[in-house]
């Protein structure tokens, strides 16, 4: 066997932009008024909003205390910078940018404070928007199930029993 007969997964998108948390809202915005394209942040493959309030406080939370990973937002639109021939549609990265916006919008705290407390703005909370430019609906379903079909999220037992460990090492 060689590695290089391996099927292959399909790439992350070519296009990819940072987008401050500070300039989320406005560049959300901006593309779902898209005349062209608009953003569809809930495609019906979606999964819809899973996490609960305290998994978004602690994500909200770990990014603005310098957290790194997570920080990718796959996309997919079939002519993005060409024609811009939709749909425009967020592929992966819906419950961090639901968790990252509702704290944006005083919705939930960090830390115990709401965005309304803070003197200044998230400046070095980025989240890298890539987008890709796949043709059919098929591959961006499959791109889909390839990013989601893995991993194993955590129970709260596994995440109790390493927090106690945390705290036995004093």
């Amino acid at each position: 066997m060689k590695f290089s007969k391996l099927p292959r997964r399909i790439a992350i998108g070519h296009y990819q932009i940072d987008v401050s948390w500070r300039d989320l809202k406005e560049h959300i915005a901006r593309w779902t008024d898209h005349k062209l394209c608009p953003f569809n942040m809930n495609p019906d493959f979606q999964r819809g909003h899973v996490w609960t309030q305290a998994q978004q406080i602690a994500y909200v939370e770990f990014k603005l205390s310098g957290g790194t990973g997570s920080d990718i937002i796959h996309c997919n639109c079939p002519g993005w910078m060409n024609s811009f021939k939709g749909p425009f549609v967020l592929v992966d990265g819906l419950q961090r940018l639901t968790a990252a916006l509702r704290f944006l919008d005083g919705e939930i705290p960090a830390f115990g404070y709401y965005m309304e407390d803070f003197e200044d703005k998230p400046f070095s909370t980025d989240f890298k928007f890539a987008v890709n430019n796949l043709e059919s609906q098929k591959d961006v379903l499959t791109w889909y199930v390839q990013m989601n079909e893995g991993g194993t999220p955590h129970s709260i037992e596994e995440l109790t029993r390493v927090k106690a460990m945390i705290e036995s090492e004093g």
